[in-house]
């Protein structure tokens, strides 16, 4: 896996869970079924992981306990990581979202634009679209009309701030 984000590639801090033991003295990376345990431990705010079947209504109560959120998905078109994520971040999720899986470069610009941070990338899958590839994709969509995910203002925000302006503007004029 490859990890990658809006400045190219990156370096994951995060080690998944692999054993039945939950070791403390990294930060880890679970799945959704040993949250719990992991979370008694008294270790550093671990990472959730799991897949776009899983319930949000699963998820949510974890929400402000974790630091990173994997959403694993079988395919580039499996799409409900993108609705997951919104839902994650309207939640109030404020720490690291990560998809996990086979993206395509073209799919990058709409991620950051639901919140998404960073994408763990199979190799074959980093191999076919070299990082420049998904720097460039990065810069394609400049305005978006999601609120407040990964970008100060949207499409939404500036009108109203336009309009705003012109009304001050009519009222001193």
């Amino acid at each position: 896996m490859k990890l990658l984000d809006r400045n190219g590639y990156a370096v994951d801090r995060y080690t998944k869970l692999t054993s039945d033991d939950i070791p403390t003295d990294v930060l880890l990376l679970v799945p959704l079924d040993r949250i719990g345990e992991a979370l008694s431990k008294n270790i550093e705010k671990p990472g959730i992981e799991f897949t776009t079947a899983t319930k949000f209504t699963d998820v949510e109560p974890f929400i402000d306990d974790v630091s990173l959120i994997s959403v694993v998905i079988s395919g580039f078109a499996d799409g409900r990581c993108y609705s997951l994520a919104k839902r994650i971040r309207r939640a109030g999720f404020k720490g690291r979202l990560r998809i996990t899986g086979p993206v395509i470069a073209d799919q990058f610009p709409y991620a950051l634009a639901c919140g998404v941070d960073e994408i763990a990338l199979p190799d074959d899958s980093a191999d076919r679209q070299p990082v420049e590839q998904w720097q460039q994709a990065a810069l394609q969509i400049t305005n978006t009309y999601q609120l407040g995910y990964a970008r100060e203002g949207n499409i939404l925000e500036q009108r109203r701030a336009a309009r705003n302006a012109q009304v001050k503007a009519a009222a001193h004029g």
